[in-house]
């Protein structure tokens, strides 16, 4: 390696490569810190011990919510004329300083009733939702599974298994499979998991 590249900046020896940065950044012991504190000594902040927790923008959770759950807007070439995405935008719209803000009322009443939710934990409104929830060759288990993956990216634990296969298998307290597992979605969809960044 010519000794004068060797001497640049990591940035600059890669030739500006954004996904070379990106690669470094996510491959960082900072970035890879999480927020679950481990040690009495990460309880100060300002310590940067370990990763804040902090509430999502607007528009953050409403593209979390439209990856999750397959929404896509009816109006695809023009997606400030979407309603569903102009009124959920209007309820999370906030003035607070983006690390100090909080869910207000409104917000989570928003996410626990609000028409993009319902709809898109509906058998009749949601392929995606319909999809899982009719297919004949997923148990409860399988189905529980693809909606942990869908909404936290993640499967669920042995424990999270357990507990929502089994009310699905129930049916819930409605003896109905489907909305007992809209119930698990819609809780998915819920959780400070999905709806902070941590």
């Amino acid at each position: 390696m010519d000794p004068a590249v060797a001497r640049q900046p990591a940035v600059a020896a890669g030739r500006f490569d954004n996904r070379l940065l990106i690669e470094a950044i996510l491959r960082s012991k900072a970035y890879q810190l999480t927020s679950r504190q481990t040690d009495s000594s990460q309880a100060n902040a300002r310590h940067f011990a370990r990763m804040n927790v902090k509430a999502l923008s607007a528009e953050q959770p409403f593209d979390s919510l439209a990856q999750a759950t397959g929404y896509t807007s009816p109006n695809r070439d023009r997606p400030n004329d979407d309603s569903v995405r102009r009124d959920f935008l209007i309820k999370f719209a906030s003035t607070e300083k983006f690390t100090e803000r909080q869910t207000s009322i409104l917000q989570a009443l928003t996410l626990m009733n609000g028409r993009l939710v319902a709809d898109q934990t509906s058998m009749h409104n949601s392929q995606f939702f319909a999809g899982i929830a009719d297919a004949p060759f997923l148990d409860a288990d399988a189905k529980v599974e693809i909606l942990f993956l869908a909404a936290l990216s993640r499967q669920p634990t042995a424990g999270e298994q357990a507990k929502f296969g089994s009310y699905v298998q129930r049916g819930g307290p409605h003896n109905d499979s489907g909305k007992a597992l809209a119930d698990v979605f819609r809780a998915l969809l819920n959780s400070s998991e999905f709806i902070l960044n941590h």
